[in-house]
């Protein structure tokens, strides 16, 4: 089926969605569709400058994410366990959090009102919160 997407997007990869003859391919731009299919472009950023604060508070998720992906995805024996490796990402993922924590401030959401990004950033420290409990066993 590849060849066939390939002729309707040519950066054509694993997140894709189909909505017609549409084909929309990585994470960002499907979430952009949704919130427009969806009529809820509010979760986008309702100005500038929400905008601004979502695209910054993304960058800092974005470098942060590959450092959990060499934690979870990571090769692990005897001598360098998974446990190991868990109690020393949270001084790695420390200044992450921080900088994230810093542009939360004291509101519920990064905006102040829900966004696409507060879903997948609540997925993933729900996912970090898993993982603390493992390093406190």
């Amino acid at each position: 089926m590849k060849p066939s997407l390939l002729e309707k997007n040519a950066a054509i990869n694993l997140p894709y969605l189909i909505d017609g003859d549409q084909v929309i391919t990585e994470s960002d731009a499907i979430v952009v569709h949704l919130c427009y299919k969806a009529n809820k472009t509010e979760l986008l950023g309702r100005d500038v400058k929400e905008q601004v604060a979502l695209a910054t508070a993304h960058g800092v998720f974005k470098d942060l994410y590959p450092n959990y992906i060499k934690l979870v995805y990571g090769s692990y024996n005897e001598t360098r366990t998974f446990e190991t490796a868990l109690k020393e990402s949270s001084d790695i993922f420390a200044p992450y959090l921080k900088k994230l924590n810093g542009l939360l401030g004291k509101k519920e959401y990064i905006c102040g009102n829900l966004t696409w990004l507060d879903f997948g950033l609540a997925d993933f420290f729900q996912i970090l919160s898993l993982l603390d409990a493992k390093i406190l066993e």
